[in-house]
């Protein structure tokens, strides 16, 4: 891929779930970066642990370099995704 061999890197967001669901569990995503997402709902009470303790393997990911735990929590009055 050009954008590899320009040295930017390539990642998937996605969760195990949502990529089986889409792509039946397709393994041509390795060496792709992969931000993955856990969240139980909107609000603080939402949110999951700030951690990667709830990571499942998938695909041709061992581990993930980013995840969000959790969405539209107010943070100094304003809405984000965390």
């Amino acid at each position: 891929m050009k954008l590899k061999l320009n040295g930017v890197a390539i990642g998937i967001y996605s969760n195990w779930y949502d990529w089986k669901q889409i792509t039946n569990n397709w393994t041509g995503a390795s060496g792709s970066l992969l931000w993955y997402w856990n969240v139980l709902g909107a609000g603080v009470l939402g949110e999951s642990g700030a951690d990667f303790s709830d990571f499942h393997p998938f695909a041709t990911w061992s581990s993930a370099a980013v995840k969000q735990f959790g969405q539209q929590v107010q943070v100094c009055g304003v809405n984000v995704n965390r």
